[in-house]
Parts: structure tokens; C-alpha cells; sequence
């Protein structure tokens, strides 16, 4: 059965091979432990999950946001199909962030990957766009800290300048 419930997850999933095991689990992670379905227009939540860079995963995430999903799901069992379709009407992609080769080149690897940011729709961002920030250019891991320290990605309520 289900176990846990949560607002918001943060996450950094297995990637598999180009990515795959890693849309596995953001897929799972938003089903089954994501308080989506309480239709609640006030109601925040928020998926965050470290992502690989790659063609599978762009395109994954693309679909993911599109009718193409609904498509796809018709092929699955009547439950999984109705709470998918009920899911993936209230969230949004709102921001990704692309980080540098150097970020984990203390885990030995220097594999590109992203930061994506998925939210419940609610009364206060159902009109915000997807915002892409890019820091591939960085060199040195330090100096992606202290570009990101700073990094405000507004949730739900929206600045007094973005009024």
C-alpha cells in the first residue's frame, strides 16, 4: 500500500542508464508520496530532485507535461490511469537548474545534471512560466555555491515586484 505522505520531497535518485531509473523514481516519488490529490486551491506542495542532463530525461520531463502523458496512460490499468490523470492536472515544472560538470567532481564524477522543481498548482502560481536558470559555465564548485546561496525560487506567493 501507500506509505508516507508529504508536502514537499526533495530527492536525488538513482539515474540508471541515460536517466531512466532516475524518471522511475520522480514518477513514483509524485505518486505515491506527493499529497496531490487533496484539490485544494490554496494547498502548497513541492518535488524537488537532482536530475541527469540527458536526451532521455529532457524528453521525459517534456512528455511529462503534455498530452502526450495522457496518451500514454491510456494503455495502463483504470486505477493507475485515474490517479495519474489526477496527478499530472495539478503539478507544474517550474524551474530547472542547470549545474556545472565540476558539482560533483568530489564524487568522482563529472556527469551534467539539473536541479527540477515540480509544484502543486494553486491559486498563486497557475499562471507562472518555467523558469531556467543556467550555470554551465562555471568552473569551480565554490563559486557554484555562492551563486546559488542567493537562488530564491518563490513558491506560492509571489514577490512584491513580480505583482
Amino acid at each position: 500500500g501507500d506509505s508516507f505522505k508529504a508536502d514537499n520531497i526533495a530527492m536525488n535518485p538513482p539515474f540508471g542508464s541515460a536517466g531512466k531509473k532516475a524518471c522511475q523514481h520522480l514518477e513514483l516519488a509524485l505518486l505515491k508520496h506527493f499529497y496531490f490529490y487533496l484539490n485544494n486551491p490554496t494547498r502548497k506542495g513541492r518535488c524537488i530532485a537532482i536530475l541527469p542532463d540527458t536526451t532521455y530525461v529532457n524528453k521525459y520531463l517534456k512528455k511529462l507535461f503534455s498530452e502526450e502523458f495522457f496518451e500514454e496512460i491510456n494503455k495502463e490499468d483504470s486505477y493507475l490511469r485515474s490517479r495519474k490523470r489526477e496527478l499530472f492536472k495539478r503539478i507544474k515544472l517550474s524551474y530547472e537548474v542547470l549545474l556545472p560538470s565540476c558539482t560533483f567532481n568530489r564524487a568522482g564524477t563529472s556527469v551534467l545534471c539539473k536541479i527540477v522543481v515540480i509544484d502543486l498548482i494553486n491559486n498563486f502560481n497557475q499562471d507562472k512560466y518555467l523558469r531556467s536558470y543556467d550555470f554551465r559555465d562555471i568552473e569551480k564548485v565554490e563559486k557554484l555555491f555562492e551563486e546559488i546561496e542567493n537562488l530564491h525560487l518563490p513558491t506560492y506567493m509571489p514577490y512584491k515586484e513580480e505583482l
